[in-house]
């Protein structure tokens, strides 16, 4: 999972909405997974706590 997001062009905001503002979060597309791909024990960990503090919600 070391592979980094990539910035999704298509998703951009029109020029001139929201001038003067603060920006917005910008679209990203995630890399994609495969049955290949691992997690690193922190990821792993990470993950799974935020599984666990999620699973009543």
């Amino acid at each position: 999972m070391g592979e980094a997001a990539t910035y999704d062009e298509a998703l951009q905001r029109p020029e001139g909405s929201g001038a003067g503002r603060l920006p917005a979060a910008v679209a990203a597309t995630p890399p994609a997974a495969g049955a290949a791909t691992r997690l690193t024990p922190t990821e792993t960990t990470y993950v799974q706590a935020w599984m666990r503090a999620n699973a009543h919600r």
